[in-house]
């Protein structure tokens, strides 16, 4: 490596660019593996991707992506970390020495050192640039240019659709597979608001709607024929199902959608703004309540049909990509894909819960975990064979269960994990969020068909990854995620490649990683003055985002920078892994063996911070082991499933709201003092509202807030406890309102918001999160979980025998 000249400096990143794309476990790291294993924190990140946090530069004046230098040794890209001069850099990650002229292509590098340092690539952590940009759609251009023909003018109709055909879309589609099986009226209607905010969310974009439902064993779908007409005449495609053949490869339907309609686009009508009127009528007549309806669902084949109608319009270049809303009351139960869900009448914890007179015992308990483990398991893996061909030809599907029994959630989810879409779960009430979450899902900022590139330093390796994401056979550090929205995390475990450890001369002092993420996502063009809708643009993006850690002088120095929500986050994940190869008992012990051995440690080393072995590390553990992921009672088996799926793609802080709810006493308060890295919560500039620290999950922490507004905020809910009924709701516009809101709208789906006023209101929803207070229904469980202060005084004894039989 050449050597630098005088003029060559580091820049400094901006103080403003503190974002928690990547977040450290401990920013001091362990010298080596022996440090590492003594001391028990893992060695660990965990990535936000899109993280909202993120002071993200964006580079527009790169025409080509081989414009932004790369080293030529690792690939890396140039960032805040590299040294730079004249006539190279030398890279963060590997320390090579590239030239300008080697790095990059054109002239963006030959302005001098000061036009260099300037460049956002330089000077950010956290930059992106695009790599390619296609138009969906231009306005409302579409439906201005559309030519109103008589019924009877068949040539002119011909002439035009063979125009049309000829021209390649760019454009999505959004099917909705509606399970109208047991569908009462009020399920009905919020059917069709959640379609109507579908078509709301997919405004200004030059996309495709259908509308398919099955009910026992017909399916049935909406052709909007000859809409041009002017008359907006719909007719209905319905197909038979049947299973009496001896074959089970001739079950199926008589016939498919495409031998009954003329053409793939009477299915998949343009959603232009004329015709949401008539899709909203033709929808109000399909969508209707039968309580006589059988309760056996044909999910499969009529899964299957629809990937046909979408797969030929993409082979005909109506459409480029496509998204399935599959709306369902209940888990298959006939043809191809079906589960058997009567072989769970009624779960171990209903029986142990509402019917025994008696207090579950330890075998109960154990009882109950074998059977939470046999559920975790797919009964079969066709949904994710599916999943993974949905992936290959750029479909989205979601699943939105909304069932109060069995329905075998952990078999259907594959089918949206492996293609990319979300897993709602609803118990079956007229007051689920369903209607606001469907617009969300089709309108909030996603990544689909991503790459994430993971470089670290020479004397650091990539050990395990967690969360929605699959290593690349070919290349190691490379990942392919199908999704990624902008709450979605991934955890990394790394370890040491060498056994001399981190080495400073090497690192210059300072370990650092570099993650670039690819993505592909769709964004609007809005005007500033009437907020229409100018154009919609599908972009293929990439982030880059480097940050470095510290080498620790001592075990002292590790304990004192640990981040406890990214490190708790990766054990969480840590842990659910086991819990799916080994069972939910390993997983709680091995769980509990971590903290008894961490607590030991850390008061080994009379570290600093004494929060961390005595205030927060064992209340999130505590949260953890009491979740719905690993208590076997008094949470459904599909209630289970889909805590596990949010957990695995949760980041760092929400995944500790999920363990541990946050509660905070805002008071009002001019010229707020103190240290800056004390733990006060600012709601904004603006306001003089704030809340010093976190408090304890206890209902006496209520009455020790001076009459302050509480926020009790768990990862999708969140309670809002009033001392003063006067002030309760907030006032609109207001500090506490915009801070609700804010917290609303950073979230993919609808937050539970309850108002609860003391000595007036029902405090049910706040105590249901105070789980300090609350006793366990067990009599004795071997692990201290009959509460949390039994808990704290089993790890007291757990240690104190260690200490002797030492």
């Amino acid at each position: 490596m050449r050597t630098y000249d005088n003029d060559a400096r580091v820049p400094t990143p901006s103080t403003s660019d503190r974002s928690d794309v990547v977040r450290w476990s401990t920013t001091s790291l362990p010298r080596d593996s022996t440090e590492k294993n003594s001391i028990g924190v893992p060695l660990s990140v965990v990535v936000r991707p899109l993280s909202a946090n993120a002071a993200c530069a964006r580079i527009t004046d790169a025409r080509k992506p081989d414009r932004i230098a790369r080293c030529t040794s690792c690939f890396g890209y140039v960032s805040a970390y590299c040294v730079v001069d004249h006539r190279g850099f030398a890279c963060g990650t590997c320390a090579s020495y590239t030239p300008w002229r080697d790095a990059s292509r054109g002239k963006r590098y030959a302005r001098g050192l000061a036009s260099i340092q300037d460049l956002p690539e330089i000077r950010s952590e956290t930059y992106e640039f695009d790599v390619a940009v296609e138009e969906i759609s231009l306005g409302g251009g579409d439906a201005a240019e559309t030519e109103v023909l008589e019924e009877n003018d068949w040539r002119r109709r011909a002439v035009r659709n063979e125009a049309n055909g000829m021209r390649m879309s760019n454009g999505r589609a959004v099917v909705a597979v509606v399970d109208l099986n047991e569908a009462d009226e009020e399920y009905c209607e919020l059917l069709k608001l959640a379609l109507s905010s579908a078509m709301e969310a997919l405004d200004g974009e030059d996309a495709r709607f259908a509308v398919v439902t099955f009910r026992g064993e017909v399916l049935e779908a909406i052709s909007f024929r000859d809409l041009e007409c002017g008359d907006g005449h719909t007719e209905r495609v319905s197909l038979t199902f049947f299973d009496s053949n001896p074959n089970p490869r001739k079950h199926g339907f008589i016939r498919s959608v495409r031998d009954v309609v003329s053409g793939i686009e009477d299915v998949l009508t343009k959603l232009t703004p004329d015709r949401k009127s008539v899709i909203e009528q033709a929808i109000e007549t399909l969508i209707v309540s039968d309580e006589n309806s059988v309760s056996e669902r044909i999910f499969g084949p009529v899964l299957e049909e629809t990937l046909s109608v979408v797969e030929q319009a993409i082979d005909e270049g109506l459409i480029s990509s496509a998204r399935i809303l599959t709306f369902l009351r209940g888990g298959p139960s006939r043809g191809v894909g079906s589960c058997d869900i009567s072989r769970l009448p009624k779960s171990v914890a209903d029986v142990l819960i509402r019917e025994s007179a008696a207090k579950p015992t330890l075998e109960d308990f154990e009882f109950a975990s074998r059977e939470a483990e046999a559920l975790m398991f797919p009964a079969h893996d066709y949904y994710e064979s599916v999943g993974e061909r949905c992936l290959l030809l750029g479909v989205e599907v979601d699943v939105i269960m909304t069932c109060d029994e069995f329905a075998d959630l952990s078999t259907l989810a594959p089918l949206a994990e492996k293609s990319g879409g979300n897993v709602s779960l609803y118990l079956n009430s007229r007051k689920i969020p369903i209607v606001g979450d469907v617009y969300r899902l089709l309108r909030h900022e996603k990544a689909i068909n991503a790459t994430l590139r993971v470089r670290t330093t020479a004397d650091l390796e990539i050990a395990n990854a967690y969360g929605a994401l699959h290593a690349d056979k070919a290349y190691s550090g490379l990942f392919h995620i199908a999704s990624c929205g902008l709450n979605d995390a991934f955890c990394f475990d790394f370890d040491y490649s060498t056994s001399a450890g981190l080495e400073e001369d090497l690192n210059r002092g300072h370990p650092k990683i570099q993650v670039a993420f690819e993505y592909t996502c769709i964004t609007r063009d809005v005007d500033e003055h009437t907020g229409a809708i100018v154009a919609v643009q599908r972009r293929r993006r990439r982030r880059i985002h480097t940050c470095r850690a510290n080498i620790a002088k001592n075990p002292r120095d590790v304990y004192r920078h640990v981040d406890v929500n990214a490190m708790m986050c990766v054990l969480a994940r840590q842990t659910s892994l086991m819990a799916c190869e080994e069972g939910l008992t390993e997983a709680r012990r091995a769980l509990v063996d971590w903290f008894l051995e961490f607590d030991a440690n850390a008061k080994r080393e009379n570290t600093s911070w004494p929060e961390l072995g005595s205030e927060i590390v064992p209340r999130l553990v505590y949260g953890l082991l009491a979740s719905k992921v690993f208590y076997p009672i008094g949470a459904r088996p599909d209630e289970r499933t889909f805590a596990r799926l949010r957990m695995m793609r949760l980041n760092a802080d929400d995944s500790a709201r999920m363990m541990y709810p946050d509660l905070r006493a805002f008071v009002e308060k001019n010229g707020v003092g103190g240290n800056e890295n004390d733990d006060v919560y600012h709601i904004d500039r603006r306001s003089t509202m704030f809340a010093r620290g976190r408090l304890h999950l206890r209902r006496e922490s209520l009455g020790e807030t001076n009459g302050g507004i509480l926020f009790l905020r768990s990862a999708d809910e969140l309670v809002v406890i009033y001392h003063d009924a006067e002030s309760c709701p907030p006032p609109f516009g207001g500090p506490l309102d915009r801070e609700i809101r804010r917290i609303c709208d950073s979230q993919t789906l609808a937050m539970k918001i309850t108002y609860v006023r003391l000595g007036l209101d029902d405090p049910a929803p706040a105590d249901a999160l105070l789980f300090e207070h609350a006793e366990s229904e067990f009599t004795t469980m071997g692990a201290g979980l009959e509460g949390f202060d039994a808990f704290r005084q089993f790890c007291r004894l757990q240690m104190d025998k260690t200490g002797q039989i030492a």
